[in-house]
């Protein structure tokens, strides 16, 4: 059989097809308008969805990301976890995390269910509580680690997901790694941003 057909690119027409079959928080929607202002990178709907089934699959009732951006990711992280599921959200630019506690509290998340935390990732992670959180979710534009120092340090985490910038705005995959593959050795799952231009 000839696999030739299957590497073809898919078209902007056709993930503009995609996108349009995820249904989005009008909240998501105006965070992402705010996330293209400030120049941070957002997730796309299909990858947001990606991240919410990861999280309810999971079962996850503790979630810490790493990079909260405007709150895209944290929207759609949030639309996974059942109703008492909370979310520790850390962004080294204060501005960032102020951005998504301000979309948290317009989708109407008690505010016991969410931390926006401003502060240096490596110190707050290591002040977290052990064997506390079900899912490590490490956005586009956070480094993994510097010199000695890593957010993937050894801490007992059911599934760490990180989130990439696209190669291209067009391309969609996404990547189960192995633990012994991955960048980082708890990694289990790459996802592409799958952003374009709002």
């Amino acid at each position: 059989m000839d696999h030739a057909a299957t590497d073809i690119p898919p078209s902007p027409l056709t993930w503009a097809y995609v996108d349009g079959w995820v249904e989005e928080d009008p909240q998501i929607v105006a965070a992402r308008r705010i996330a293209a202002s400030m120049g941070s990178p957002a997730l796309s709907r299909p990858a947001g969805s990606v991240l919410r089934l990861i999280a309810a699959s999971l079962g996850a009732q503790a979630v810490v990301e790493v990079g909260s951006g405007t709150g895209v990711s944290g929207g759609w992280i949030l639309g996974g976890l059942d109703d008492s599921g909370t979310l520790t959200t850390v962004d080294h630019d204060a501005e960032m995390a102020a951005a998504a506690r301000s979309t948290f509290t317009r989708m109407h998340i008690p505010h016991t269910r969410v931390r926006a935390i401003a502060g240096n990732p490596f110190d707050v992670l290591t002040r977290l509580t052990d064997g506390a959180y079900d899912l490590l979710v490490i956005g586009p534009g956070v480094s993994l680690g510097v010199g000695r120092r890593t957010i993937c340090c050894d801490r007992p985490i059911a599934c760490c997901v990180r989130v990439v910038p696209s190669p291209s705005p067009m391309r969609w995959p996404t990547t189960v790694r192995s633990p012994a593959t991955a960048t980082c050795s708890s990694i289990c799952a790459t996802i592409p941003t799958g952003s374009r231009a709002c």
